[in-house]
């Protein structure tokens, strides 16, 4: 009885923290769509009323004042997919310490996360220069975009340790599953692994892909912006930043992912309660519990 009472409480800690984590991302999401939504309507409104190409000009304070949020929530994304990963790897192989932790992991993965991005985002426009003013405020000019690439390729980087790190997790959870255990608390832990892993696991491939098309569509136009005016890479380069459809896509991938567990969890509930016999019901319940589901 106590190790249910133990599993049980681990398991909604476990996903308390994952929760945690999604949800601080899908907060991004939303700040991110509110401020890329403000700016284009800001240029839509200079360039529809504006009554000489002068004023269709926009001081770089401003356009990194506005463009902070943004960059940093980019940035955000790519970085707490990762803390996900680590939470899940913390999890796995350190299990005691991780529900000493309790719901702490979450939070303090989650603001580590943010304050690494926003950090970043600062790191990236220390070059820029204030007096300028531009005619489209994109996530980087010509000042800032060597530092911003060195960036991309870091977030690269960090994608590709995700993905890696949740395939290493899928196939060893795997592997723990199907080994016999009499450890009711294991069980638990793995289970709710499993369900963890299949929410992570395509959100990791989904960003991988994304988010390689996206740096390397960026590389090129970096690579060639010497041999462009100005004007055209700074329009080549705002036309490569696909991160709204990103911030579009993923909470509906992570919704048909909750969909599709609920629905698998709701077979079993119902095919445990289609036993008819009880003691069948009591044994087989405990199995599934000491074993893989």
């Amino acid at each position: 009885m106590l190790q249910c009472a133990k599993g049980a409480r681990v398991h909604n800690e476990q996903r308390c923290m994952i929760r945690t984590l999604i949800h601080g991302q899908l907060v991004i999401f939303v700040i991110h769509s509110v401020f890329i939504v403000a700016i284009q309507l800001m240029h839509v409104w200079k360039y529809t009323f504006s009554s000489s190409p002068c004023e269709v000009l926009t001081s770089a304070i401003t356009c990194t004042i506005l463009r902070f949020p943004l960059t940093t929530s980019y940035f955000s994304f790519v970085i707490l997919q990762f803390m996900m990963v680590l939470e899940r790897i913390i999890a796995t192989f350190r299990k005691n310490r991780y529900e000493r932790a309790g719901q702490r992991i979450g939070v303090c993965l989650l603001l580590v996360g943010v304050a690494l991005s926003a950090t970043l985002t600062l790191w990236t426009i220390q070059e820029e220069n204030f007096s300028s003013s531009y005619p489209y405020c994109s996530s980087g000019s010509a000042i800032t975009i060597a530092r911003l690439s060195v960036v991309h390729y870091a977030l690269c980087a960090i994608c590709a340790a995700s993905l890696f790190g949740i395939l290493g997790l899928r196939v060893y959870n795997k592997f723990a599953l199907d080994r016999k255990t009499f450890s009711l608390g294991d069980s638990f832990h793995l289970r709710e692994n499993q369900h963890i892993i299949q929410l992570l696991y395509p959100l990791a491939i989904f960003q991988a892909i994304f988010l390689l098309f996206f740096v390397a569509g960026g590389a090129v136009v970096a690579a060639f912006r010497h041999t462009m005016e100005l004007i055209i890479f700074r329009t080549i380069f705002a036309a490569f930043y696909f991160i709204p459809y990103y911030t579009a896509i993923t909470p509906i991938l992570i919704l048909l992912i909750i969909q599709k567990a609920k629905r698998s969890s709701d077979r079993r509930l119902e095919t445990m309660r289609n036993v008819t016999n009880a003691k069948e019901m009591y044994f087989t319940s405990y199995y599934k519990s000491w074993n893989k589901l």
